[in-house]
């Protein structure tokens, strides 16, 4: 600012912030309010003043911000410095490795892993529409993805990149959030929405995990604040989201075209695999000691077969056929009428025989196994 004419007071602007959290009051309408207790008989009309109040706000706000995180007066680094996501408010219960996590917590037992997990959510909420009313470029922001809003230049360039990307169809059920994920929300609007990522315990937002929608929930938004919001120091991870089952299918693939060192991209069953290394060989050796030297030629000559030729027979795929039920009734009733033949007969009735028993027993237990899934 250079040589500023007008001036709010703190105390106005607190006022401001809490009515507009209580009330969720328009800016417009509290400039309103304050200008009529001005002049309430429209003879003396104040200057409009109302663009000049959205500034100040807009100021305020980003001080206050950089004050409560300790990036207001640092001596070494300046506000313009801030790291980003490094002005939001982390989850209190969260694993922050530290600040609350114990001293060698990445050598926690398997069973006790999951107490150091992050827990995530991720939606989209497509009432938070806004209008195409202003631009970057008209307004800019002052804090450059400092906190919870992704930062903006970099996330159009990546924008740019998906532009032309059209989401596949679900293969699952009917998600509306899939299927309609390329519809353009019509002329004057700049987003459909917003996406988010939060603490799926705490409902605590994400650092860097808020940005806009454009049309629809497409997968490039979701997988971008997704990225940003992990903590690449923590070593589990659970992830909630509606469409999982959908999004999941590409995920590591476009994970990997983003940032290859996402910590998602681990390879933690490898991890697991390793560990435990030493006893799976050891189990390994005892099971080959029990099995013929010309078995174990022939299995081991099929398996490197298999994985030169995948056309090759599959030796782990069950080569033994089972007969199908109408085949073991017949078989039985065979037996049954050879049986009679020579004067045996163990049936408990003369009108139902051995077979026809067991099969009317079968009959019932999927009978009850139906019902149960009912």
């Amino acid at each position: 600012m250079v040589n500023p004419k007008t001036a709010a007071t703190f105390r106005v602007l607190e006022f401001f912030e809490l009515l507009q959290y209580e009330l969720k009051l328009l800016t417009y309408e509290f400039y309103q309010t304050i200008s009529r207790l001005t002049d309430n008989t429209g003879i003396h009309v104040p200057k409009d003043r109302y663009p000049t109040l959205l500034r100040i706000v807009h100021q305020w706000r980003h001080l206050k911000l950089l004050k409560h995180t300790g990036r207001g007066h640092d001596p070494v680094r300046g506000a313009s410095e801030t790291q980003p996501g490094e002005c939001a408010l982390l989850c209190p219960p969260c694993p922050h490795p530290g600040i609350n996590l114990p001293e060698g917590w990445e050598n926690a037992a398997k069973g006790l892993k999951f107490l150091y997990a992050l827990n995530i959510a991720l939606d989209a909420c497509f009432r938070m529409k806004r209008k195409d009313c202003s631009s970057e470029v008209a307004d800019p922001g002052l804090s450059k993805g400092f906190a919870y809003i992704v930062e903006e230049s970099a996330f159009q360039e990546y924008l740019k990149k998906h532009d032309n990307e059209t989401e596949p169809k679900s293969t699952c059920s009917r998600h509306d959030a899939v299927n309609l994920a390329d519809m353009r929300p019509g002329q004057g609007y700049a987003s459909t929405g917003i996406a988010t990522v939060e603490c799926s315990r705490h409902n605590f937002k994400r650092p860097q995990a808020v940005c806009d929608m454009q049309r629809g929930e497409r997968y490039c938004n979701m997988d971008y604040i997704t990225i940003l919001s992990i903590q690449a120091f923590l070593q589990l991870f659970f992830i909630s989201y509606d469409i999982a089952c959908q999004w999941f299918i590409h995920l590591l693939m476009q994970l990997a075209q983003i940032d290859p060192t996402c910590p998602l991209l681990r390879p933690e069953k490898m991890v697991t695999a390793t560990s435990d290394v030493a006893e799976h060989v050891i189990a390994h050796q005892e099971l080959e000691s029990t099995i013929s030297p010309e078995k174990l030629q022939t299995w081991t000559e099929a398996m490197l077969a298999w994985e030169l030729d995948p056309s090759s027979p599959n030796p782990y795929e069950i080569a033994v056929k089972t007969p199908t039920q109408a085949a073991v009734r017949r078989q039985l009733a065979a037996e049954e009428e050879q049986a009679l033949t020579v004067g045996v007969d163990v049936a408990l009735s003369d009108e139902v025989s051995p077979s026809s028993l067991i099969a009317r027993g079968i009959d019932l237990k999927g009978e009850q196994y139906v019902h149960l899934l009912q």
